[in-house]
């Protein structure tokens, strides 16, 4: 299998084109170059040398290349985001010419006297709701202001646009407020969001020293600590994990599983109800085992299980354990997975890039590892583990900008000094 590869440049290294008046010594601030999901579209901040502490501060938001109004200092603190169709943009701001907050959407600003709180767009991309906090306390949809006693915390669109949630910061707790109807305060909350079918409403609260998963208001069973909330695909069930006292259980439709020393890698396999996990069991004082456990049966027991994840088919899944990476299929493993000069990283701060990407067709596999070449270090794309491209730049904070398109070829985004690239990776057979 040969790689071929090709480059669009996204943003030049030195952006000149476009740039405003004043901004001749200007820099793309650090952390703020966002990707479209598409991989079409981008956005950053640009700031001029005062953003270094010396001269006067200034700022735009440039998205295809085209600056916005000037922003006044601070509002990179908000984050620049794409709509999921990539087809609209949105970010807040401070207005460098005039008092108050200013919303950003589609390149329409709408000013307010407190500072811009949570926004998000719906899945379908049309509708998009925003908080307001400070003196003008309200959320607004699509422009309808609904006004509210709190600061907004967290916004929720259901899937399709039909539901609005919000939760509110209220004194020293929160409360949650679902198409106009407000539920039980709670002390703290950590997620909000809606089920795949968007008739549910799902919160991780917590309510003195519990936390629990609540539906729709309803409780379900919960512990001391609360994660890996998930759905299936279907939309029909719901699991998590809940740690209570020195143990974990898998609760799915709210119904607590068994205990376990440990729980990761909570799942549904892709096309069912079925949920499969990691479990961790004591062996003694010091020794311990993880199972890879599927409709609450314990298929395969490894000494030290790293993580796991299962391919579009729902058969498959690869596992990555200390005799190394591997594919398994019914409990049972199929082959080993070649790693090129070692495995990939194990803890790396961007999403996605510690495990491989599958094509959708469950036939090749894709991992960025890192090179050390003192004093220097790069990145490079592993492709079933045997043909590697060096990327220009680093890849970019995000999971979503490196993805299998079809099943021959990869797209990626990697941000050299100033700079952004699109890389696409063709898999093409090896002719004789």
């Amino acid at each position: 299998m040969e790689l071929r590869t090709e480059t669009d440049i996204l943003v030049p290294q030195l952006w000149q084109e476009g740039r405003p008046r004043g901004a001749e010594w200007g820099v793309t601030a650090p952390g703020t170059m966002v990707v479209s999901p598409d991989r079409r579209r981008c956005g950053f901040r640009f700031v001029t040398e005062g953003y270094m502490g010396e001269g006067r501060y200034r700022e735009w938001v440039v998205v295809d290349g085209v600056p916005s109004q000037e922003c006044g200092p601070g509002s990179a603190r908000w984050p620049i985001v794409f709509s999921p169709d990539s087809s609209r943009v949105a970010y807040a701001a401070n207005p460098r010419d005039r008092l108050g907050y200013a919303m950003a959407i589609d390149g329409a600003w709408h000013t307010h006297r407190g500072p811009i709180g949570p926004y998000v767009f719906s899945n379908d991309s049309r509708r998009f709701a925003y908080g307001v906090t400070g003196r003008d306390q309200a959320v607004i949809v699509d422009g309808s202001t609904i006004e509210v006693i709190g600061d907004p915390y967290q916004v929720c669109l259901s899937p399709g646009g039909a539901s609005v949630a919000f939760s509110l910061r209220r004194g020293r707790g929160f409360v949650v407020v679902k198409d106009g109807v407000e539920w039980e305060p709670y002390t703290d909350i950590q997620q909000m969001q809606y089920g795949p079918t968007g008739d549910r409403l799902v919160v991780v609260a917590r309510r003195g020293r519990e936390w629990h998963v609540v539906v729709d208001g309803v409780a379900l069973p919960g512990g001391d600590r609360i994660g890996h909330l998930c759905f299936s695909q279907t939309g029909n069930s719901m699991a998590y994990a809940a740690r209570r006292g020195n143990g974990w259980c898998v609760v799915v439709d709210g119904k607590p599983g068994r205990e376990h020393a440990g729980v990761s890698d909570v799942q549904f396999l892709p096309g069912t109800d079925t949920v499969a996990y990691a479990a961790t069991e004591r062996r003694g004082f010091l020794s311990r085992t993880t199972s890879v456990v599927i409709g609450g049966v314990a298929v395969s027991e490894h000494k030290r299980l790293y993580c796991f994840q299962f391919l579009p088919d729902g058969r498959r899944y690869w596992l990555w354990c200390n005799t190394g990476h591997f594919l398994y299929a019914d409990g049972l493993p199929l082959k080993k997975l070649p790693y090129a000069d070692g495995p990939p990283l194990k803890k790396l701060p961007v999403e996605g890039l510690s495990r491989p990407v599958f094509s959708p067709d469950g036939q090749h596999f894709a991992y960025i590892r890192r090179v050390e070449m003192p004093p220097l270090s790069a990145y490079q794309l592993v492709v079933d583990g045997e043909r590697g491209v060096f990327l220009t730049g680093s890849p970019l904070p995000s999971g979503s900008q490196f993805a299998f398109v079809g099943s021959k070829s990869i797209e990626l985004c990697t941000q050299p000094s100033g700079g952004l690239l699109r890389m696409r990776i063709a898999l093409e057979e090896e002719t004789a």
